[in-house]
């Protein structure tokens, strides 16, 4: 094992090695110098069935301090040997040091992540995942992550005024929640889940889209809206 670990470390590129347990028919170890190791990849960690004979083992070379498994909801641990500390890689809908916090807004994607670049995200919604299409950096209504509630279309009678959409928590048609600015007609749950304090109002004519800000803070669009209320918005 003295001679694999030695060719590791000589290796910038090596993390850990795998090492036959028993020796071969040619009367030597097997060895493997690996680039990465089961802390960042587990789903890579399994036996080798492709020889017979001896069992296999692997060896980190360095106490890792990814070794006590500390990003959470399926993050990927990338360990600093020279400062001992971690950085996790969290997946798309999770964000915080150690990927603890569920993402709930695009805005916490935004912040976190700082860029402008519009794409599909799963936001946790109460006991549900809703895909949306964020909407990154300044089209209209200033910088920053923007979440879809909810597109109309005024040649159709689904949201009119005196519509029970408006009252009600019953979701319409998410997956127009995915498509950005187009005519389908969609209401999601971030109607009565998502806090905000600016809304973005857009509306199309033709092929022309003007947007206005409204500064507006409310524990979500359902709040303001729901109860038939008057309240001033300027």
């Amino acid at each position: 094992m003295f001679h694999c670990a030695l060719a590791c470390l000589r290796n910038n590129l090596c993390l850990s090695l795998n090492m036959a347990t028993s020796h071969g028919t040619d009367g030597k170890l097997w060895c493997e110098l690996l680039s990465s190791d089961k802390n960042r990849n587990a789903g890579n960690y399994h036996k080798n069935t492709t020889f017979t004979g001896w069992s296999q083992q692997s060896f980190p070379l360095f106490q890792s301090p990814c070794s006590s498994s500390p990003c959470q909801n399926g993050g990927t641990c990338i360990p600093n040997f020279s400062s001992n500390t971690i950085d996790c890689l969290c997946k798309e809908s999770f964000f915080g040091e150690f990927c603890e916090k569920a993402v709930k807004s695009c805005k916490e994607i935004y912040e976190a992540n700082k860029s402008n670049v519009s794409k599909l995200v799963s936001l946790h919604l109460g006991s549900q995942l809703t895909t949306v299409l964020c909407h990154m950096g300044d089209f209209g209504c200033g910088d920053g992550g923007w979440t879809p509630v909810m597109k109309i279309n005024g040649n159709k009678s689904t949201f009119h005024y005196d519509s029970g959409y408006w009252s009600n928590k019953t979701e319409y048609n998410t997956a127009g929640g995915e498509t950005g600015f187009d005519s389908q007609e969609t209401k999601l749950p971030t109607y009565w889940n998502t806090s905000f304090s600016k809304i973005c109002l857009g509306m199309k004519i033709g092929e022309q889209i003007r947007f206005i800000v409204i500064n507006m803070k409310a524990s979500s669009l359902y709040s303001l809206i729901a109860d038939g209320k008057y309240r001033n918005t300027s």
